[in-house]
C-alpha cells in the first residue's frame, strides 16, 4: 500500500508540475516563434553573460578552420570550372568554325573533282577521236572515201568533223557526188549545231 501511495504522488506531481509547465514552455516557445523571435539564439546569449556556462556556450557559433578552408577551396574550384567551362564555349565555337570551313573546303574538292572528270573526259574523247580519226588521215583519200561510204553516217560525220580540213576536202572529192552532198550537209548541220 505504501508503494501505491509513493507512486500516486509520483503521478499527481508529474501531471499537476511536470507536464503543464512542459505543455505551457512549448507555447511560450511557439508564441515567441512566430512573432519572429529566436528564442535559442537569445538563450545563447544570455548564457554567455553567466560565468561558468560561458565557458561551454559560444554566442559566435563554431568556427573550424578546415571548414572555412573547405569553403575557400570549393570557391575556387567553382571558379575554375566556370572559366573552364567559357573555354570550351570558345574552343566548341571554335571547332564549329573549323567544321563548317571543312565542309565548305570539300564542296570546292568535289567541284575540282567534278571538273577534272569532266576535263578527262573531253581528253579521253579527243584520244578516241584521234585514234579513230588517225588512221584515215594517214590513209589515201580514194582509200577513206570509199570505207567511209560503207559505214554509218554518224560515225562518218564525226570522223569527217575530226579531220583537217584539206584532207576532209580531199575525201569527199573522191566519194560519189550524192554521198558528198549528204556529208556535206551533215557536217554543216553538225557545225552549225555546236
Amino acid at each position: 500500500m505504501k508503494k501505491k501511495k509513493e507512486l500516486s504522488k509520483f503521478r499527481r506531481f508529474l501531471f499537476i508540475i511536470v507536464i503543464p509547465f512542459a505543455l505551457a514552455f512549448s507555447i511560450v516557445l511557439i508564441i515567441i516563434s512566430l512573432k519572429g523571435g529566436n528564442v535559442f539564439e537569445d538563450t545563447k546569449q544570455y548564457a554567455a553573460q553567466i560565468p561558468f556556462i560561458a565557458n561551454v556556450v559560444s554566442t559566435t557559433g563554431t568556427t573550424d578552420p578546415d571548414m572555412n578552408e573547405n569553403q575557400d577551396t570549393i570557391i575556387e574550384q567553382k571558379a575554375t570550372i566556370a572559366d573552364l567551362e567559357a573555354k570550351i564555349e570558345n574552343q566548341q565555337a571554335e571547332v564549329d568554325d573549323h567544321i563548317a570551313t571543312i565542309a565548305k573546303q570539300e564542296d570546292q574538292i568535289n567541284e575540282l573533282e567534278a571538273e577534272l572528270n569532266n576535263l578527262n573526259v573531253k581528253k579521253n574523247d579527243e584520244k578516241k577521236d584521234d585514234l579513230i580519226v588517225s588512221p584515215y588521215e594517214n590513209m589515201t583519200a580514194k582509200n577513206a572515201a570509199a570505207i567511209m561510204q560503207k559505214m554509218d553516217d554518224d560515225y562518218v560525220i564525226d570522223i569527217l568533223a575530226s579531220m583537217e580540213m584539206e584532207k576532209r576536202a580531199a575525201v569527199l572529192e573522191k566519194m560519189e557526188p550524192k554521198s558528198a552532198a549528204e556529208f556535206t550537209q551533215l557536217l554543216a548541220e553538225e557545225f552549225n549545231g555546236e
